[in-house]
């Protein structure tokens, strides 16, 4: 049997929560579980408690809730190009490309192309390697 330990803060200062508790075979069993067994909360709801007790912006709580509204949908695909375009890795060719379809299906009359021309972080000798697969990923969800 494992123990895990978690701390928190409350209206009440710090609370340190231990309990034993026993890992459960299957990838069913995430993190949120196991927060929730172990200090009788998961951490996201303590992350939207300061969020709204901190009066953060409204899309700030609305990305944390996981809000599907087009502007968090945007906000965080730009957030997921963002690190790609700073990824060199061979995966981050196909997940920036991934990410500017689904750019271009959220901003209206949006091309691929003039994304790009927008992304200065993209060294250039790699943008023709962008815009290829883009283009592929696009031609291959069109109807």
């Amino acid at each position: 049997m494992k123990v895990a330990r978690f701390t928190h803060l409350t209206s009440r200062n710090q609370i340190v929560c231990t309990r034993n508790i026993r890992p459960q075979a299957g990838r069913a069993q995430r993190s949120a579980q196991a927060q929730t067994q172990t200090c009788g909360f998961a951490y996201k709801q303590l992350t939207l408690q300061c969020a709204e007790r901190w009066k953060l912006p409204a899309l700030l709580i609305q990305l944390l809730r996981g809000s599907e509204s087009l502007r968090a949908q945007l906000t965080r695909t730009c957030s997921n190009a963002a690190r790609h375009v700073l990824d060199h890795s061979e995966t981050s060719t196909q997940a920036l490309a991934h990410d500017l379809v689904e750019a271009v299906g959220l901003i209206p009359n949006a091309r691929i192309e003039w994304l790009i021309d927008g992304l200065v972080m993209l060294p250039e000798e790699r943008r023709p390697e962008f815009l290829a697969t883009a283009q592929a990923l696009l031609a291959a969800q069109a109807p």
